[in-house]
């Protein structure tokens, strides 16, 4: 049977390891007729970029999570979600661990401009995940390891750089001042570690 120009368009997108192609942009081409629909099923597979390219406002932590079981595989690379404030800190934490289990080739991740919380989850997951810590306790040693000499603190931009290229934090976030407290009474264990291992430009 002949390919349908749909097929060819969207082979050729989808299979191009530089391809920017933005999954809102495949998911809306669904709706144009049955034919597209089953068609774009056929090669979201076979995505190497997912992004929410001019929609980062509206995506929320379980849009992400609805196209991660759409493009779970081998072949996607990366996953930017670089100004999806809609993403909450428990959002983070469960997309990143779907990225682990069922998205293994991933390379890169791009956080930035998420929202604080979820931003600093990223950052604290990234490095739990970076050192091979078992514990919060040991995520602190590590990054004691890691201090600026004459401090008791990781600059946040040596842990940006030491993270890259899997995970893209912005080097200039600030948490601020009731990040601690707050990641204590809500008993967020990592981020804590995070918070009082490392030092924030401010």
């Amino acid at each position: 049977m002949a390919l349908k120009a749909h097929d060819i368009l969207l082979s050729h997108l989808c299979s191009s390891r530089d391809c920017q192609l933005a999954y809102c942009w495949l998911s809306r081409c669904c709706a144009v007729c049955p034919a597209w629909q089953k068609a774009v099923q056929k090669y979201l597979s076979t995505l190497h970029v997912l992004d929410f390219c001019g929609h980062e406002a509206q995506v929320a932590g379980t849009d992400v999570l609805c196209a991660l079981a759409h493009v779970a595989g081998t072949n996607l690379h990366t996953l930017d979600l670089g100004g999806c404030q809609g993403i909450s800190e428990e959002d983070m934490t469960e997309i990143l661990r779907v990225v682990r289990v069922s998205c293994r080739s991933v390379e890169n991740i791009n956080v930035m401009a998420c929202q604080d919380k979820a931003h600093l989850r990223a950052a604290a997951i990234g490095a739990q995940s970076h050192f091979g810590c078992a514990s919060p306790r040991e995520l602190f040693e590590h990054l004691q390891v890691q201090r600026e000499e004459g401090t008791s603190h990781c600059p946040w931009a040596d842990l940006c750089a030491i993270l890259l290229p899997h995970l893209r934090l912005d080097p200039n976030f600030d948490p601020g001042p009731a990040a601690l407290l707050e990641a204590v009474q809500a008993s967020s264990a990592w981020d804590v570690a995070l918070l009082v291992s490392v030092s924030f430009l401010v």
